[in-house]
């Protein structure tokens, strides 16, 4: 990122906050338009969705700190001290941030302006993830997430810290949010737009030949031999690969208009988005981008399921008795999304009455009521019900059912409840209980929020510029403002294009001689091991080997003869070995892709594997 796109992107900023704040007409246009959101794209019934972001900011904080931990792991101690050591421990600490919710705002801005453009550049790992992770931040920022389940939201008493956090006051509105979601999804959009446009001018993605190629992809693809095997002995398959491609091509362009038109055509975007995400987790092995894209994507359309507050679950029970005094307690502490109305039988006991439960039968189980469906549930299935309704308790649902079906569970359950006065005493005196009451939000837009909503617009505009468009005798034109739109998210990707699938074409192995062991780095067939947990040793090192080296055909030992050191030394630190000399085998392999034309016709046949060269090497190692 260079320092005139950083000084484009505060002055555009601050014109755009200047607009807005000046604009009643900006303003008027965007409550309209959040109105509209909130219709189609965008329905939220929750009163209680701002946990939500919450939620999803503990786990993005948990897959960032996962990744920064292992980019340190992989680094050799004398990089401590260096700008790369100094940038990994960074990385660890505005993750651990962001997790906990301490200084959030502050450490998801840090983490876009820094550590997603200069560092990446420092530790070598850029890749699309970090781009996704910043849209996701921009969803994060304006939705205060960092101000509910955190420590922020110990700091945010007074006025004065909630400003210096960064953060409105209040709970965002349902206006604001919708606006937060659009914009976002702007940015990852205007990704997709620059992503299909090249790939249009892509003769692997118009023939299709890319769908197989890729899924039978041995650096990118886990189960590549079984898809390579599925493709010898089945030409539908590759016909049905071919296909794919094209409908994911569809998916892209449709992602904003699809969504702003609501019905069955925003469920396309919603449920492909999701497929594609299960293939790109499940299938592809692209770093943490999956996974992002999947909390990315509960910001956005996860909002009814478990989430809405109106769907009310009456919970009776014996306030009289600790146990259910005790359960209640945890309930309410767990029901974080005000699922749950508590229904103490000494003021609600003549309510049952209604359902054909008698006060004898309620006093011995705790009843669940679902009031939008009138089911009544008690004893073991009143908690298979409960763990329906509150999104904490999802996991453990299957161990309920598990129960059930092995006539556990509610064996267990009749003998405690049938002991409960007993075992745990009468409380005269219930424990107070957390109360979730409904908050109130601001129907004001604040004007920061639409500002950055004008700016990212903005930004785009530039963006666009720079994107190449095909059959319109449009290039594009590299500018500041293109630039500064990588900070929101918006740069511009080549990802499964020609160069990235014939990285399957030349790869190497490791081997420890001094202890006859292959590194988990690199497999004989190809596909990555364990050592590529660390996006450094991923991104910053075998994917430039692999991507330098297409049409090489002989040995690529004598050039990469560093990169070889590093990694295993790297992988000597990992195990904790002693210093000294150790000598490691290099093979280097070889494959070609299949045919064009065969493939193209349904017939993939697959190259035999050569081994251009093996050589030993030495490495003195100190750790």
């Amino acid at each position: 990122m260079t320092v005139e796109a950083a000084i484009f992107f505060i002055v555009s900023l601050g014109l755009s906050y200047l607009v807005v704040w000046k604009s009643a007409s900006i303003q008027g246009l965007s409550v309209r338009f959040a109105d509209i959101l909130q219709r189609r794209a965008f329905p939220a019934p929750s009163d209680f969705e701002h946990i939500k972001f919450a939620f999803l900011r503990i786990v993005f904080g948990c897959l960032l700190l996962n990744r920064a931990v292992q980019i340190f792991i992989y680094l050799l101690p004398e990089e401590y001290g260096t700008a790369v050591g100094i940038t990994a421990i960074a990385t660890v600490i505005s993750a651990a941030f962001i997790m906990v919710g301490f200084l959030t705002q502050w450490s998801l801005l840090f983490s876009m302006f820094f550590l997603w453009q200069t560092g990446e550049s420092i530790l070598k790992t850029s890749t699309l993830g970090n781009d996704i992770a910043a849209s996701l931040s921009l969803l994060l920022l304006l939705t205060s997430a960092g101000k509910f389940l955190s420590v922020d939201s110990l700091l945010t008493k007074g006025k004065l810290l909630c400003n210096a956090l960064l953060y409105d006051e209040g709970i965002p509105s349902k206006r604001s949010i919708a606006l937060a979601k659009f914009i976002s999804l702007f940015t990852y959009f205007m990704v997709c737009v620059f992503s299909i446009c090249v790939h249009l001018q892509e003769p692997a993605w118009m023939t299709g030949v890319a769908g197989p190629y890729l899924l039978s992809n041995n650096f990118m693809t886990a189960p590549h031999e079984f898809f390579t095997q599925l493709f010898v002995q089945y030409p539908i398959a590759v016909v049905i690969a071919k296909w794919s491609l094209w409908v994911m091509m569809l998916w892209y362009p449709t992602i904003i208009p699809f969504t702003l038109m609501g019905g069955v055509f925003r469920w396309y975007i919603v449920y492909w988005g999701i497929l594609f995400f299960i293939l790109s987790s499940v299938v592809l092995q692209l770093g943490s981008l999956a996974e992002f894209e999947f909390v990315f994507w509960a910001g956005l359309f996860w909002a009814n399921t478990a989430l809405d507050s109106r769907k009310k679950l009456s919970v009776y029970f014996d306030d009289t008795c600790n146990l259910c005094d005790r359960t209640v307690l945890v309930i309410t502490v767990l029901d974080i999304f005000n699922r749950v109305s508590l229904r103490p039988l000494s003021k609600h006991g003549d309510e049952l009455k209604a359902y054909g439960v008698s006060h004898e039968a309620a006093m011995q189980n705790l009843y669940g009521v679902q009031e939008e469906s009138k089911v009544v549930k008690s004893g073991y299935d009143f908690y298979a019900m409960l763990a329906k309704n509150l999104f904490l308790l999802w996991p453990v649902l299957p161990l309920l059912y598990l129960g059930r079906i092995l006539f556990i569970g509610p064996v267990i359950y009749r003998l405690v409840a049938g002991k409960r006065h007993a075992i745990f005493g009468v409380c005269k005196i219930p424990t107070k209980k957390v109360e979730r009451i409904t908050p109130v939000a601001s129907v004001k837009l604040p004007i920061f929020g639409n500002a950055v909503v004008v700016h990212v617009l903005l930004l785009s505009l530039c963006f666009a510029a720079a994107i190449p468009f095909p059959y319109m005798n449009m290039l594009g034109h590299d500018n500041t403002g293109a630039k500064a739109a990588a900070f929101y998210g918006i740069a511009p990707i080549n990802v499964f294009n020609r160069d990235d699938l014939r990285m399957a074409e030349n790869w190497f192995t490791l081997r420890d001689v001094k202890n006859d062991t292959m590194l988990p780095l690199i497999a004989k067939d190809g596909s990555r091991l364990h050592m590529h947990r660390s996006d450094r040793v991923y991104f910053g090192h075998t994917l430039i080997f692999r991507r330098s080296v297409i049409n090489m055909e002989g040995c690529a030992f004598k050039d990469w003869k560093a990169l070889l050191d590093y990694l295993s030394r790297v992988y000597l630190h990992s195990i904790g070995a002693a210093a000294g000399e150790y000598q490691f085998e290099y093979v280097q392999y070889r494959q070609s892709l299949p045919n064009d034309v065969k493939v193209n016709k349904g017939n993939y046949v697959a190259e035999p594997v050569t081994t251009p060269c093996t050589t030993m090497f030495d490495v003195n190692y100190k750790p």
